[in-house]
This record gives C-alpha cells, structure tokens and sequence, in this order.
C-alpha cells in the first residue's frame, strides 16, 4: 500500500529544458544539508579512538540528526500550511542546537513545549527570500513534486 505522504516523482522525460534545469539546481540543497549536518554536529574532525567508540558516536550522531531532521520536518510543514512560512534549515539547526540542553535538561518538568520550540523555530528560523530568487520548497512545488 503507498504511503499518501509521498509523491511519486514523474519521470525525467516529462520534463522540459528549463523544469530539468530547476530540478538540477535543487541537488545543491541536497549538498548543504550534508554540509550543515557536518558542521553543526561536529563531524569534521573525529579524534583518535577505538573503533566501536567510534561506531557508537557515529550512530549516536546518526540518531540525532533523524531524530532532528524528523522533527524540522514536521515543523516545516506546519510553519508552510498554516501561515505560509518557510523556516530555513540552517537556521532552525541552530535554534535546535542553542536550545537542545536546556530541552533535555528540562523535559521532565515540562518547561519547554514543542509548541514553544515550534514558536522559536517560526521566530528565528525563518527563511528569508532573495529578492526575485525561489526557493528550493517553491521548486518543488512548482514542479509539483511536493
């Protein structure tokens, strides 16, 4: 059964010049996402050690970033139908990661809500447009493949 969530991906022949073009340029997001990932959860330089300490940093790490990019997603989508929004990538990783220790510190007694994460994401996590540029998230949608 097909997950509705996803949406199938027309082939590339569907496509004229200019839609294959767009669609190219949005590898570059795929790009700077890995580019983020390292620099934000310190993956550039890795210290000498023992290889199952490092398998176990390495998931660890791993787990982080799907429990984060899980959680960005969700937020995006609600930021984008409910008010239309873009929040940026790199921004709301850096929103996460400023507010990760004190989320974690503070789970239990419930001090920081995911509805007030969702409210910092939607206040500093706001992509901002380039004056007559799109948006990877307008490309998709343009091309219709969000």
């Amino acid at each position: 059964m097909p997950n509705p969530r996803t949406k199938e991906i027309p082939h590339l022949e569907s496509f004229d010049g200019q839609q294959v073009y767009e669609l190219y340029s949005l590898r570059w997001q795929i790009e700077l996402l890995f580019k983020v990932w390292k620099s934000v959860c310190d993956l550039a330089k890795v210290k000498k050690m023992k290889k199952e300490r490092f398998e176990c940093h390495l998931y660890g790490t791993l787990i982080a970033i799907l429990v984060t990019q899980t959680f960005l997603f969700q937020a995006r989508t609600y930021w984008q139908q409910k008010e239309e929004i873009q929040i940026s990538e790199r921004k709301a990783l850096d929103v996460l990661q400023s507010y990760w220790q004190q989320l974690l510190l503070h789970l239990s007694k419930e001090e920081i809500s995911l509805s007030s994460l969702l409210l910092l994401l939607r206040k500093h996590g706001r992509k901002h447009r380039r004056k007559g540029k799109e948006t990877a998230f307008d490309l998709l949608i343009k091309l219709d493949i969000y």
